[in-house]
């Protein structure tokens, strides 16, 4: 069973190894929605999975104000689910991580997927928006090597977006990684549920960070002893 922790803010300590190592890149493309179109979560979830591109189960990216005043987050496009009729919609994207293999393989590869969510004033109710990171070793659908869940009820105004994230330490052997964004459809109630500014990071998990970076602060202090 994976544990699911939040992404921790860094200590003073884990800058030596930021500046070592730079800032995590985001791995998922368009993760704002403003470049590509969607396409449709059969197709890209047939083997070979399809990576870089969103997918959705009933999905369309939109441009500025909606008729239920939810305006973008970041940009001027973002995703809007509608309900779908089943218990949840849904939108993936998959992400080759084999570039980490070596961290992966070492137990020590923390994921951490996030976005921004958001429902439309006429929603009688608030929405439930959920961001799950889905692990595999093959490049094939189902992703079967665990995931990591996590879950915000919003609030009814859609003039707030609210933030959402998930983590999780990377099995050993995986390759891929899905990133989901859904919407629970009962909580929806026939109306839309928005996602925007969605992220993807590949890291050190924490404690492995912390061995980084005293070995990298007894470095320059060796260094300091020898001037």
């Amino acid at each position: 069973m994976i544990t699911i922790t939040r992404a921790l803010p860094l200590c003073m300590g884990l800058f030596v190894v930021v500046a070592a190592f730079g800032s995590p890149a985001n791995l998922l493309v368009d993760p704002s929605f403003e470049l590509n179109p969607l396409d449709t979560l059969v197709n890209i979830a047939t083997t070979p999975l399809t990576k870089g591109v969103w997918g959705a189960e009933n999905g369309v990216i939109v441009s500025g104000i909606q008729p239920d005043f939810v305006s973008p987050y970041d940009g001027t496009k973002m995703l809007c689910m509608a309900d779908d009729g089943l218990s949840y919609t849904q939108t993936f994207q998959f992400t080759d991580v084999s570039a980490y293999a070596s961290l992966i393989d070492s137990g020590k590869a923390l994921a951490t997927a996030c976005g921004y969510f958001d429902t439309g004033d006429f929603a009688p109710g608030a929405g439930i928006g959920y961001i799950i990171l889905h692990f595999a070793v093959a490049d094939a659908w189902p992703l079967t090597d665990g995931s990591a869940t996590n879950s915000l009820t919003l609030d009814s105004n859609p003039f707030t977006w609210q933030y959402l994230d998930v983590s999780a330490v990377i099995p050993v052997g995986v390759r891929y990684i899905g990133t989901e964004v859904l919407y629970n459809n009962a909580s929806l109630a026939g109306h839309n549920g928005y996602v925007d500014a969605t992220c993807l990071n590949v890291v050190p998990e924490p404690g492995s960070i912390g061995l980084l970076a005293t070995a990298a602060g007894s470095a320059l202090l060796m260094r300091r002893r020898r001037r």
